[in-house]
């Protein structure tokens, strides 16, 4: 058995912080004689490495203990452990912190980039009244998505999230892509054989809003956005179809 303590907790899974400062991935399947709901950050932890067909690591069998949980402080991190919990915590620090939308919109476009997506665009900030934020294509999946800083979004956003969903249903979205700093270039994709999702990014809750004619509209939190980037940074590896894997089912991590 391994020891630890709880460092992050979200609905349904999480990360334990082991004696060498890296973190492992645990979902609420792997508790033993504990519910999810009573653990909390902090809590010291014992548990068995797990490994799943693809090779991936993650805790298992986690019990809580009595003892204070202890990092050793003594270990010595490389450079590259130091860079990764840098890179999160920095990003977790500003992401909590951002008070603008314009700021919150740069901060998550960065985060998408981060994980690893590529064919990922912008709109221009200055033409965007009733516009999104961005559109993005991973693999076989396209979503529009809009950023936004309000805690009750739904009914200000109603009339752009239905304009968003008419655009989604389109066969090809086209994008002025920058190619100088006053020059564009439309660039057209074709999404029609894709997965269409319309995301609002908040500092919310990961959830579904509602489906309409197949095209799923979601709310999805930037702190979720924020964990899968943990998650990849500490995988042994991580493809394209993994990243894919986990922004479809971003709402129920706990089922992996």
């Amino acid at each position: 058995m391994s020891d630890g303590k709880v460092s992050k907790i979200r609905t349904g899974w999480g990360f334990i912080e082991q004696p060498d400062e890296s973190e492992i991935y645990f979902t609420q399947k792997d508790l033993r004689g504990i519910a999810f709901k009573e653990l909390k950050k902090g809590d010291a932890v014992s548990f068995e490495i797990g490994i799943k067909d693809d090779g991936k690591t993650f805790a298992a069998n986690i019990q809580k203990t009595n003892s204070p949980a202890i990092v050793n402080a003594t270990v010595t991190r490389s450079p590259s452990e130091q860079v990764k919990k840098l890179l999160v915590s920095s990003l977790e620090r500003e992401l909590a912190n951002v008070k603008t939308g314009l700021e919150f919109e740069k901060l998550t476009f960065l985060l998408l980039r981060l994980l690893g997506i590529h064919s990922l665009y912008q709109y221009d900030s200055k033409q965007q009244a009733g516009r999104a934020d961005g559109f993005f294509i991973c693999d076989r999946l396209a979503v529009m998505y809009d950023c936004t800083l309000q805690g009750s979004f739904e009914e200000k956003k109603k009339d752009q999230i239905e304009n968003y969903v008419n655009k989604m249903r389109q066969s090809s979205i086209t994008i002025d892509v920058k190619t100088g700093e006053k020059t564009s270039l439309p660039q057209k994709h074709d999404i029609q054989s894709k997965t269409r999702q319309v995301w609002i990014i908040t500092k919310g809750v990961t959830r579904d809003l509602y489906e309409t004619e197949g095209l799923v509209v979601r709310e999805i939190a930037i702190d979720d956005l924020a964990s899968l980037l943990e998650i990849k940074l500490n995988a042994n590896n991580f493809k394209e179809s993994d990243l894919l894997k986990y922004l479809l089912e971003l709402s129920d991590l706990s089922a992996n």
